[in-house]
């Protein structure tokens, strides 16, 4: 059983990150980009939730976390044209979750673990901004919460398939990368308006 979730979790995580890279790439707003958009939210969601399941099956608080991140992040993104009462309750869940990383950190089996408490620190600034200071600009909402989903499933190929980085830079290449990158392209859009 553990094995058929983990390779569902593979196939539509590796549908995530086609789709992620096409609706990324595709003019915002178009057809096209909305529908590619649609398909790297259901498939990452998918891929999420499976990680979800085989985490409890085979305990490793940390990865739930970082699923439960990544769930915060689609949702949050998805939701952004959306007016959906739960956007205004879901940044507590935000901070739960930031928590239960925290959790994660400090109950490693081989001790403290600087990642978890690295991701939990950025998921609880993430919840904080999205209820005290919302970002007003439903598309750079979009964008920055879609965006830092997809740096997830890169993140996630590194960590299992490039097995030649050192450790860090799997872990947080993606996130720095792609943070540069989101961050460029939001400033684009809102020269361009």
């Amino acid at each position: 059983m553990h094995q058929i979730l983990v390779l569902a979790h593979v196939l539509v995580g590796s549908l995530a990150l086609l789709a992620g890279a096409l609706a990324g790439f595709l003019p915002k707003g178009s057809s096209k980009h909305k529908s590619w958009g649609k398909v790297f939210f259901i498939a990452m969601s998918m891929a999420a939730i499976l990680a979800i399941i085989i985490t409890t099956i085979k305990p490793n608080f940390f990865l739930q976390a970082i699923a439960l991140i990544t769930l915060y992040m689609l949702m949050m993104g998805f939701g952004a044209f959306r007016q959906h009462v739960y956007l205004r309750y879901l940044p507590v869940l935000g901070w739960l979750v930031a928590v239960y990383m925290f959790y994660a950190a400090f109950s490693h089996y081989s001790g403290f673990l600087l990642i978890a408490f690295i991701f939990g620190l950025g998921q609880a600034y993430m919840s904080l901004q999205d209820f005290f200071w919302p970002i007003k600009n439903k598309v750079v909402l979009h964008a920055s919460r879609m965006g830092g989903a997809y740096m997830a499933s890169v993140t996630a190929l590194f960590v299992n398939v490039v097995h030649f980085l050192p450790w860090y830079v799997a872990w947080f290449a993606p996130s720095i990368i792609g943070t540069v990158l989101l961050t460029r392209g939001i400033r684009r859009y809102l020269r361009e308006g």
